[in-house]
Formats: structure tokens, sequence, C-alpha cells
């Protein structure tokens, strides 16, 4: 009988009318509450079983309830799903997500395309966030088109479309690289040209700072009046320019071929290694001359070649610093990488707002017919979003996406040539996730009760414990004692033989209603998805399916070299007590053999 009412649930929560379904679940709810008495006259079944029917007939009693109710008119779902559409292509409202979005960016060329895609993912998503803070659809109904958008505030969240978060990575990389180009061109002071070629425009200006090094010359020493007491000044060395650039030049094509910008700090300090040192000693001279000049009589000879010198090292030096700047520069322009769209996140977030589209326009059933070519009209903007700079090898990702999207506009139009049958999704998906809640339920109950494996276990442990003492010596008083009461269950804690066996009747009892539960709600999603409603749980319901398979009420171990579980517990006991009177005699006879030798 029970068989027969899970199919007819499946035929009867799709027709016209709620009232049979409310008698399916009333008629299902008395059987369980009958099951449920018949089941307390059975001393051998525990509480937990009573207490997964006492589930399922709480979860019947709640479906019953929600299907006596009417549900919201689904024209009022409809009306809401309209206005929404309407917000999509309203000129008012996607001007002013146009003046949001040019106010962030500058560098980007930002296509009427790109807007009206940032507008819908907006709409969809403000009004889906809503949407599930109260799933029953109060918070839009009998409200205009602008009043929903003056609800939705989150509307005004760029950071809700994936385009505009794509934008914006492009626009900082654009930025960044003007700003590096900007600071090249000031440096240089010439102009590039921004194409596939600066690269080597930078190189050509990094060869001509090179060649504006100023060679090495000899400083000849001034001549001085006669009578005079003359003091030379020590012309410190200039740096070796051409080591310094070559030092440069193999980190520089380091960072570029590696792509590593954590050197980048190493060209500055080569370039410092060379300046600093020869500036130390032109200090040091510096503070000699000024000496020098405070003492009466004294000239220095070589005042003119030194200052003629520092004049050289400033030259230098200047371009040295400049030429490692510039150096710099070129790298991180060479390094700065273009940043990666995510394909895949992409196309998830294009199915997951055509999907909750979709769901939503099933909520409406039959009546969804006058909007689903605006829905259709919506789902082609989500479309063309996954054309947007697509290349070759996203052709996988892209054809998903695409074959998800075409079925969900064929499951659209089909819905909409149905009669006008209230196609009740939310209570079907309602049912799903009830009845998951219970199996859940069910399956913690069955794992959470393992009397009889701790009580075979503490047997296992006793036998193994009085073997070893058997093969060890003959007067073990454990193994006298089991071999007098020819059982090892009275030493063994808490080994109640009748607990055992209820508790593994139970179990078995609730795995088979566990088992049909789950095979016949399953058999109920496949009927609900043959008629175009998207069950949300699904691929849980199949989970816990499997997991309900692969639960197993008996438990076996070993107990010596047999095998005990609850069905065979007598039996074993008494082999087990069987061989430890047999080893316990046969170690008598070899200690009166060893006694009578020692004799």
């Amino acid at each position: 009988m029970k068989y027969f009412y899970c199919a007819l649930l499946s035929v009867l929560l799709i027709l016209p009318s709620h009232v049979y379904a409310n008698q399916y679940w009333a008629t299902y709810s008395k059987n369980l509450e009958k099951e449920q008495k018949h089941l307390e006259k059975l001393p051998y079944i525990e509480p937990f079983v009573k207490e997964y029917l006492q589930s399922r007939i709480y979860m019947a009693q709640s479906l019953c309830s929600i299907t006596t109710q009417r549900q919201p008119n689904d024209t009022t779902a409809l009306q809401t799903l309209q206005n929404i559409l309407t917000l999509c292509r309203n000129s008012d409202a996607i001007n002013t997500t146009k003046n949001a979005i040019n106010d962030s960016h500058r560098f980007v060329k930002i296509t009427s395309n790109d807007i009206l895609i940032i507008h819908t993912e907006l709409i969809l998503a403000a009004f889906f966030n809503e949407l599930k803070k109260d799933p029953g659809n109060k918070p839009f109904m009998y409200k205009s088109s602008n009043d929903i958008l003056a609800q939705c505030t989150s509307y005004h969240d760029l950071t809700a479309s994936i385009r505009w978060h794509e934008i914006m990575q492009q626009e900082a990389y654009l930025k960044q690289r003007e700003n590096i180009k900007s600071a090249i061109q000031i440096l240089t002071n010439s102009r590039l040209d921004d194409n596939d070629t600066i690269g080597l425009q930078v190189l050509s200006l990094i060869q001509k700072y090179e060649k504006g090094f100023k060679p090495d010359y000899t400083f000849t020493p001034s001549r001085t009046a006669q009578g005079i007491i003359t003091y030379q000044i020590q012309i410190p060395h200039c740096f070796d320019y051409k080591k310094a650039i070559d030092e440069i030049t193999k980190i520089r094509e380091a960072i570029v071929t590696e792509k590593n910008s954590q050197i980048l700090g190493e060209i500055q300090s080569i370039a410092q290694s060379y300046i600093t040192p020869v500036q130390e000693e032109i200090k040091k001279q510096d503070k000699l001359i000024a000496t020098m000049k405070s003492t009466d009589g004294v000239a220095i000879e070589n005042e003119e070649s030194y200052t003629a010198f520092v004049t050289y090292f400033k030259s230098q030096s200047i371009n040295l610093s400049h030429y490692a700047r510039l150096n710099e520069l070129y790298c991180k322009l060479m390094i700065l990488q273009k940043p990666a769209v995510d394909y895949i996140a992409r196309n998830k977030h294009i199915y997951d707002l055509a999907s909750q589209l979709h769901a939503y326009a099933q909520s409406c059933g039959a009546y969804i017919k006058p909007a689903v070519s605006d829905i259709i009209s919506v789902i082609d903007i989500l479309k063309a979003f996954i054309y947007i700079d697509c290349p070759d090898k996203n052709n996988v990702s892209a054809t998903a996406t695409l074959n998800a999207l075409h079925s969900i506009k064929i499951q659209l139009q089909e819905l909409s040539a149905q009669k006008n049958e209230m196609l009740n999704v939310s209570l079907c998906n309602r049912d799903v996730s009830m009845n998951i809640e219970t199996l859940e339920k069910g399956i913690a109950l069955f794992n959470s009760h393992n009397f009889a494996k701790e009580a075979l276990n503490r047997y296992s442990s006793v036998i193994n414990q009085a073997i070893d003492e058997a093969q060890k010596e003959y007067g073990s008083p454990l193994v006298q004692k089991i071999v007098s009461m020819r059982s090892v269950i009275p030493f063994v804690k808490q080994f109640d033989i009748q607990r055992i066996m209820n508790e593994y009747s139970s179990k078995q009892y609730l795995l088979r209603k566990l088992r049909a539960d789950s095979a016949t709600l399953l058999q109920r999603i496949q009927s609900y998805q043959k008629k175009g409603i998207r069950i949300q749980d699904y691929q849980k319901a199949k989970e816990l399916d499997e997991k309900i398979k692969a639960l197993q009420p008996l438990y076996t171990i070993n107990a010596g070299k047999y095998s005990i579980n609850q069905n065979n517990i007598i039996i074993i006991d008494k082999q087990c007590a069987a061989m430890l009177a047999r080893m316990r005699k046969n170690n008598y006879s070899l200690s009166s053999v060893e006694y009578t030798i020692e004799k």
C-alpha cells in the first residue's frame, strides 16, 4: 500500500489542485502513526526506530499543512518577474548604471554591450539576493519596477558584476602601464608610441644613455705662485661606468627573462654601489680643502683640477642614476602582465544567474507564457557575455555553458506551451528537502547506536587474552573459569545478549525503512524532472542514497580463530569455550610429562 501512495504522490503534486497532495500526506501520516503504534507492541524494537518514524510523521504533517494553504498567486510571481525583466531593458536604469561605470574608468573603452551586460548582472544579482531573504516572494508582491529597484539596494554595488571586475582589472593594468610610459618619457624627454614595439623603443633609449657617458681623462695640476706653501688634494678615481653598465644589463636581462620583480631593487643598488664610495671620498677632500683655505700661506696646487673632477663626477653619477632608473622602468614595463580572465568562473556566474532566473520562472507555472520571450532576451544578453574576449582554449567551458543556456530556453518554451497547471516548484523542492532532512536523521540514528559493536569488541579482547594465557601457562584463573562456566560471556563486561539482538533487529528495521524512503524519494525527483521541474537537492539525494546503501547492521570481528557477530554469538561462544578446554587439557598433559622427566 505504501508504494502505491509514493507512486501516486509524483503525479498528485503537479496536478492543478493542492487537494490531492494534501490528501496524500494526510494518509501517509496516518499510516505511519499506525505503524508506530504497532512497533510499540514489539519488545525487541529500540526507541530510535520510533524516533525516526516520528520525524517522518512530522514531515508528512508539515507538508500536509503546506499543501492545505494556497501558495502565493502565480500571476503575482509573474508580475514580479515581468517587472524585473522590464528593469533589465529600462533606459533610465541603464543610464544610471552607465554613469556609475563611467565614473570608475579612464583607460578602458566601455562598449554599449558591456554596459548592458553589467546592468543585467546587477539587476538579477540584486533581485535574487533580496529574494533569498524571503523565498516566499513577499518582499516584491504588488510592487512596481521602480519600487523593486529602490528595495534592491545592492543594485548600486558594481562589485556584484563579474564583467565590471574584469574591466577594472584591465583598467588597473593600463593605468600602471601608462604611468611607467609617462615616467620613461619624462626621464628621457622623448615620446613613446604605445604599441608592440614599445619595449624596443625603450631599449634604444637605454643604448643612447650608454653612449652618453664621458670617457675618463687626466687632470693636470694648476700652477701656483712662488714663496707659497703648496698642497695637493687627492683626486678620487671615478667609478668604472662600463663595469656598472655590464652589471645593470645582466640584472635587467635576468629580471625580464625570469619575470622576477623581487630583484628590481638591485638595479638602483648597483648604481649606488659605484656612486656612493666616490661621493664619500669627495666629502673628505672637501673638508680638507676647507681646512687648508683657513690656513694663511697655504695654497692648493691642484684645486682647479679637483673642481673639474667633481663636475665630471656629478655628470657621470647623474647619468648612471638615470640609466639605472630607465632600466628599472623598462623591467617593470616588460614584466607587467595583462590580467587573465577567469573564464570558468565567468561562465559559472552566467549559468548561476540563468538557472536562478529559470527556477523563478518555473514557480510561475504555465502562467509564464507572456514573459518567456523577455526571459530569453535576458538569457541572450548573458550568452553575449560568454563571447567577450573568449579565446580558443575556452571552447570546452564556453560550449558547456552555451548548451546549458540552450537547454534552459527549451525548457522555458516547453513550460509556456503547457496548459495552466500549477507546477508547484517550491512545494516539490520543499518535499525533497524535508525528505532529505529525515533521511539524514535516520542515518545519524543508525550510526549512533553501537552497543553490539562495543560489546563484541570487548568479547574479542577477553577471548584473545584467555587464549594468550592458555598458551603460556596451565593454571590461568581466567581460562579455568571460562572452561568451568563453558562460556566467555560471563567474563565480558556489559555483554547483554538481549540488548545486542534488540539493537540488531532495530537497525535492520530502520535500514529497510531508510532504503525504501530513499528509493521512493529518487523516483519522485525523477518524476519532477520529467515535468521540467528543477530540484536543487537532487545531487544531495543521490549521495544520501549511496550512503544508505553502504550501511550494514551486522558487525563481525575475530574471536580467536572464529568470526563472531550478532547472529552467531551463542554458537561461537560455545566453540571458544571448548577451544580453551582443549588447550588447557593439552597444557596439563605437557606439564605432567615435564614433571615426570624432571622427577
